[in-house]
Formats: C-alpha cells, structure tokens, sequence
C-alpha cells in the first residue's frame, strides 16, 4: 500500500503551498496522506483530485477553516484525522459519506447534526471540543453502525447521568471515553460494572491504592515476615490493613490477605463489614 507524509519546513510545522503541491504530485497512487496543511493559503482540496485513491488522511493540527475546505474528492476516504485543526463545525463533512473512522479532538465542534449523513461510522473522536446538549446525541443515533464513541472533556460529559443517556440513546456504542458500556456486550459487563465504581470515589481509590502501597513494602521489608509464598506474603497476595472507627489504617491491625481482582477488592474494602477473624496461629 502506497503511503506518503509530509513534512513542513516552515517554524510552524504547517506544509507551505509549495511543498504540498510536490508532495500531491509525487504519487497519484497514494493511498495515505499525512502532513499539517493551511487552507487559508492555499486550496487543500486538491487532495482528492491528485490523490484518487486516497483511503486515510492525517491533517493534524493543520488549519482547516472549514471542512467544507477539503472539497468533494475524498470519496473513497475511509479514515480522516483533524486534531487540533480549528474547526467550529462540522458542515461539508457528508462529501465523505464512506467514512468510517474520524478522529477530531481538541477543537470546538458544538453541533453534531452533519454526522447524520454518514451511515459508515464506527468510531468517533472528538474529546475536548464544545458539545454541551444531550439532544445532540440523538444526531449521532442516525449514525447505525457507531460502536465506539469518544466525548470526554466536553460540557456533556460532566452530566451525572452522562453514560444512560447515552445509553438510551445510541444503544450501538459499545465503547464511551474508552470504557466498555453496560450491556453493550455481555463479556464485558463485570469489567464495566468494576470501572465504573472505581471511577464514582476516585479520591477513595487513591487512599486505597496508598494503603497498598505501604502494605505490600510493609510486607516486603519488614522484620518476621512470612517467606515468600507463603498464605500471608504480599508480595504474593497482597493486603489490606483493617482501618479504625474514622477509616485511617491501625498499625496493629490484622491484615486482609486478597487475591484476584484488585477493583473487587479495593470496592469491597470500603464497604461496612461484619466482625473480623483472627486468622489461627497468629
């Protein structure tokens, strides 16, 4: 498969017109393109014109005026990059309608409604942009196939009940802000159910994940430790060290010896338990 990038000279990395009218000309073959453009200088829809085949397109952190500005030859185009590019909208983007994967973050897209015209989407990216309307997501429904879906660090995404209206409302996506969505598909459910908790007590998590942290090199170094292998050894296992009444860990605490899945096990050491066991012969 033919590829080509391109690479400005210019201090701001963008591909002076010249230099990207000797890269279309290179290879009318290409099937990949890559370089930062500048559609307020010169005409970058001449992309699909030199390049026919044109099947993936990078234009990162290029600036893109309009989408419009990329013209109406990129027919074939099947995965498009616009990161960081300047765009306020997504007008002109149905002159691609075989897109199947587009990845526009960190601009200040808004309005979703042009997404409809493209029945071949699967993957969307557009983290920090500017979407604030759950109607808007009703925009991305019309899209049938869309099945992993990227919205964090926009207003929307600060919603409490972000991921069910989302739910609700694309039952197509599997994949939200890269986590599995519940009952998306049913292998990934416990999973989805385990990151979803963790991420309701971030702040918790992180005075959990400390007090394993000082367990495991409690266990590691300290004097009288069990040998390596051993029920009790953290090294192996791993273990949680009961807390007082105000939820601090007891110097003198028994620990909790926990296998498996640290999420369960981290979930399960905030919850109210009842009277603890002294493990024999200790």
């Amino acid at each position: 498969m033919a590829s080509f990038k391109g690479r400005g000279k210019a201090d701001d990395g963008l591909l002076s017109e010249s230099e990207f009218i000797r890269k279309l000309e290179a290879s009318s073959s290409a099937t990949h393109f890559e370089g930062s453009v500048n559609s307020a200088l010169y005409q970058v829809g001449r992309l699909g014109v030199k390049l026919p085949r044109l099947l993936s397109c990078k234009l990162n952190n290029s600036v893109i005026l309009s989408i419009r500005d990329l013209g109406s030859g990129l027919r074939r185009l099947r995965v498009l990059w616009l990161n960081r590019c300047g765009i306020s909208d997504l007008d002109g983007i149905s002159a691609i309608p075989g897109l199947q994967e587009l990845y526009c973050a960190f601009n200040d897209i808004s309005e979703l409604s042009p997404l409809g015209a493209l029945p071949s989407l699967e993957v969307l990216d557009l983290e920090c942009n500017k979407v604030s309307s759950v109607g808007e997501l009703d925009n991305l429904a019309r899209c049938p196939v869309l099945s992993t879906l990227t919205l964090e660090g926009n207003p929307l995404s600060e919603l409490p009940d972000y991921r069910k209206q989302l739910s609700d409302r694309i039952p197509s996506v599997q994949f939200l802000d890269d986590l599995p969505m519940l009952g998306a598909n049913p292998a990934l459910d416990d999973v989805a159910k385990d990151l979803e908790a963790l991420g309701q007590d971030w702040e918790s998590i992180r005075s959990d994940l400390a007090i394993v942290n000082r367990s495991l090199k409690a266990g590691c170094s300290g004097a009288g430790a069990e040998p390596a292998g051993s029920a009790l050894d953290p090294s192996v296992t791993g273990s949680l060290p009961f807390s007082d009444s105000e939820g601090s860990p007891s110097a003198e605490a028994t620990p909790t010896v926990f296998c498996g899945s640290v999420s369960k096990c981290l979930l399960s050491s905030r919850k109210p338990s009842g009277p603890r066991e002294v493990p024999p012969g200790l």
